[in-house]
C-alpha cells in the first residue's frame, strides 16, 4: 500500500516533469479519475509503481514505489553526476585513504 504522502511525492514529480495528468494516465494504461484519487489518497502499490515507471524513475530496481522515489532524489536532485563519481571513489578507497581525506576537507 502506497502511503498519501508517497503518493503526493509522486505527483510533485510528475509536475515538476511538467506532465499532465491526462497524459500519464494515457502512458500507465490507467484511467485519469483512478490516477488523480490515488495521488490524493495514496492506494495500491501497482499504481505507485506503473506512476513511477511511467515517470521515468527506476522502479523494477526496488521493491516500492517508496524506493524508486528516494533514488530518483538520491541519484538526481542531490547530486551532480560529477559528484556521484567522486563519492564511488571516495567509497572504493580503503579507510586509510578516506581517513586522509576527510581530515583535508575538515581543513579547508
Amino acid at each position: 500500500m502506497v502511503t498519501k504522502d508517497v503518493a503526493a511525492v509522486l505527483d510533485e514529480i510528475r509536475q515538476g516533469q511538467g506532465i499532465g495528468m491526462e497524459a500519464l494516465a494515457l502512458r500507465m494504461g490507467e484511467a485519469e479519475e483512478a490516477l488523480a484519487a490515488f495521488f490524493r489518497c495514496g492506494g495500491e502499490e501497482r499504481l505507485g509503481r506503473a506512476a513511477a515507471r511511467a515517470l521515468g524513475l527506476r522502479a523494477d530496481r526496488f521493491e516500492t514505489c517508496a524506493g524508486a522515489v528516494i533514488d530518483y532524489y538520491k541519484s538526481g536532485i542531490y547530486f551532480s553526476s560529477d559528484e556521484m563519481q567522486m563519492i564511488a571513489l571516495f567509497r572504493r578507497a580503503d579507510a586509510a585513504v578516506r581517513e586522509r581525506l576527510l581530515a583535508l576537507l575538515a581543513a579547508l
